[in-house]
């Protein structure tokens, strides 16, 4: 039975001649059940949590009042919605320090819900557990996080001044902004899921102006910056793993920690159509947060060089020989930093014996670029030879293109495999045509993947170019 609670229709609620027990379900508060049996009444909560269907009693009707049922059911739904079983005690599970409430935030929903929780951590890790870590969660307020939030493009700008005047240039007007309005959201997303759980009072980062340059970042490779990379990369990154990381990111225009990320339980790798499932919500994906890549041969043979690089019983495809666990977020943009600094080494002289300091000439001499920066060159990349904005967009996992009409909201429920593996093999034959003019000379190995490529459904050779997306099984 469902019908609106009042105080008098919980005092009025009486079991009818034969039966034992029934229940009301409250239309004003969803979840919120009382349960009436011949020798008492009692609010219960009923919600799922974990794939489960969960009863949880709230109190005695008789001793508590309507109006603190509906806020403890409240209490409850939020801290379901925030991936907290509401069962728990809230008391001994309160956080007392921001630190501590960072870490329930990561436990309980950043693990399962980001797949960038990694650079979650390190954030906290490099810019917050120092300054407000042992800071009780009562005086936490506006000025502190101004404070916070101005120490750190401070500190980070006083490092780059350091860093021109080593390697004589000018200090970036603009350091430290970035990283600082990446820990002042971070701040903010703890903040907001802390208070519907009654963690904290309010969200202390309002107002706070950001101070990273407006537009974002713009740098997108050029073929021939590309081909430089490629060629570089053995002498960039010396782990093979970060190689194989690197080369999928840019080819499949996935994000750094996605690629790190991968499980080898979100992979199909043996069917006629083989994809990578990415599990787990996306900030730029929507609340399904599910995107579906399609695996061309050439990211195939990359994922199975990793795999074999990795033990065979970790979950992750690409594993760290250091920790045997998951690289850490900032190894791959730490190596490709050095890339483009000169170095001092040291040097034993023939003639005397002595050691002597020279000049170590930097790997990459092109304008300096973030790993982050090969997704958007694949997007800029894809749209330079033809492919179409909207397929991109779905290549790259993207929803903003389905938010702009009611059919991309509502009604265009296509999955787009088919165009999707149409854009990613014409990047990928892009990109081998790029390691062959790198190297001057046809590149075996690439021409060898292009074969593989570029097959029709009848069995002969066809060109990359020749192809349309019907060709491509979904």
């Amino acid at each position: 039975m469902r019908k609106k609670l009042t105080d008098e229709s919980v005092k009025a609620a009486k079991v009818a001649k034969g039966k034992t027990r029934f229940e009301i379900y409250d239309a004003d508060c969803p979840g919120l059940v009382l349960r009436v049996s011949s020798k008492a009444k009692s609010y219960w909560f009923y919600f799922r949590f974990g794939g489960k269907f969960i009863k949880h009693q709230i109190g005695d009707a008789a001793k508590m009042k309507l109006h603190a049922a509906h806020e403890a059911a409240r209490n409850m739904r939020d801290r379901v919605r925030a991936g907290v079983d509401p069962r728990g005690a809230a008391g001994d599970e309160a956080p007392d320090t921001f630190e501590e409430l960072a870490a329930l935030y990561v436990k309980n929903y950043a693990m399962q819900n980001r797949r960038s929780w990694q650079d979650d951590v390190m954030l906290l890790r490099v810019h917050v557990t120092e300054a407000i870590g042992k800071r009780r969660l009562v005086t936490l307020d506006g000025p502190t996080m101004a404070r916070l939030h101005h120490d750190i493009v401070a500190k980070r700008r006083r490092h780059d001044a350091a860093i021109a005047v080593k390697n004589g240039r000018s200090p970036r007007a603009h350091a430290g902004g970035r990283i600082a309005d990446r820990v002042l959201d971070l701040i903010k997303a703890i903040l907001r899921w802390g208070i519907p759980l009654g963690y904290v009072m309010g969200d202390f980062t309002i107002g706070i102006r950001k101070a990273g340059a407006k537009g974002g970042r713009k740098r997108a490779l050029e073929d021939h910056e590309i081909a430089a990379f490629l060629a570089a990369l053995p002498a960039i990154f010396t782990d093979e793993r970060i190689q194989v990381a690197v080369r999928l990111t840019l080819m499949l225009g996935s994000r750094k920690m996605e690629v790190l990320g991968m499980r080898r339980d979100e992979l199909t790798l043996c069917s006629a159509a083989p994809f990578w499932r990415m599990l787990g919500p996306d900030a730029d994906r929507g609340k399904e947060g599910e995107h579906i890549v399609p695996l061309i041969p050439e990211a195939i043979n990359l994922i199975k060089r990793a795999l074999e690089l990795s033990p065979a019983e970790h979950e992750l495809v690409f594993v760290s020989p250091k920790t045997n666990n998951g690289f850490d977020a900032g190894v791959p943009n730490t190596a490709l930093a050095k890339a483009f600094r000169v170095y001092q080494r040291n040097v034993r002289d023939k003639s005397t014996g002595k050691f002597v300091s020279i000049e170590r000439a930097p790997i990459l001499t092109c304008p300096r670029f973030t790993i982050h920066d090969l997704r958007r060159t694949a997007g800029t990349g894809m749209a330079r030879i033809g492919i179409d904005r909207l397929h991109i967009s779905k290549a790259l996992g993207h929803k903003a293109a389905d938010r702009e009409t009611m059919t991309g909201i509502i009604y265009d429920r296509h999955a787009y495999m088919a165009e999707k593996r149409f854009a990613l093999t014409r990047w990928a034959a892009h990109l081998a045509s790029l390691v062959v003019l790198a190297f001057d000379e046809p590149n075996t190995t690439d021409a060898n993947v292009n074969e593989t490529v570029c097959i029709n459904h009848d069995g002969s050779p066809t060109s990359p170019s020749s192809r349309t997306a019907s060709d491509f099984d979904s």
